[in-house]
Order: C-alpha cells, then sequence, then structure tokens
C-alpha cells in the first residue's frame, strides 16, 4: 500500500470506502465508538482524496465531497459537518446535485445540541 502522501484521489476514497464498511460492521455490532472513530477516519481520507481529484471532474469532487460530509454526519459530528458541508458548498468544483444534499444534511445538523 502506498503512503498517504503517494497515493491517488481513488486509491484514497477506497480507502475510505474499507473504513466506512469497517465503521457500519461496527455499528451492527452495537459497537458505537469505534463505528464513530472509523466514520471520522473515513471522512478524514475523503478530504484528503477531494483535494486531489481534478477540478474539472465535477462528479468525482461532488461523490467525495457528499462521502465526507455523510460520514461526518453519520457519526454525529455537528462541528465537522457544518465545517465540511460549508467548504464545500462554496467550492465552485462541486456538481449542483451533490450541493443540494449537502445542504439538506447542513440543515439538520445545525439542529443538534453542541455537546
Amino acid at each position: 500500500m502506498q503512503q498517504e502522501s503517494e497515493a491517488t484521489y481513488e486509491e484514497l476514497h477506497q480507502q475510505a470506502e474499507a473504513l466506512r464498511a469497517d465503521a457500519e460492521t461496527a455499528f451492527l455490532n452495537n459497537d458505537l465508538q469505534k463505528a464513530k472513530q472509523k466514520r471520522s477516519e473515513a471522512a478524514e481520507k475523503e478530504e484528503h482524496a477531494f483535494e486531489r481529484t481534478p477540478t474539472e471532474n465535477k462528479k468525482a469532487r461532488g461523490t467525495i465531497a457528499l462521502s465526507a460530509v455523510t460520514l461526518y454526519y453519520l457519526g454525529r459530528d455537528r462541528d465537522n459537518t457544518l465545517r465540511c458541508g460549508q467548504d464545500y458548498l462554496r467550492d465552485k468544483s462541486i456538481d449542483k446535485r451533490s450541493k443540494e444534499i449537502i445542504e439538506s444534511l447542513l440543515e439538520e445538523a445545525w439542529g443538534w445540541d453542541r455537546n
């Protein structure tokens, strides 16, 4: 496996997907702390993948951005959901549909308690 500094956006996205699967397994086994940790790790991988995705590839950028926000959202990480989502909404290289879904996740996350 390549070091993250050498990995392509596709490889980072695949790594994030593996972490997402680990998170879902942990969730199904009622290990909520591990599920949250794995979702957070996966979201961070997606953020790194996004940085490496060519700006002209709007669909891939949208998919990866949506994945990152969704992972923070599923982990009930309000601050990172909002931070990440707001950053992506300002990015002109993300497709419209992904932005619409990100917006709806942010609207819901705004209502969560800050604890």
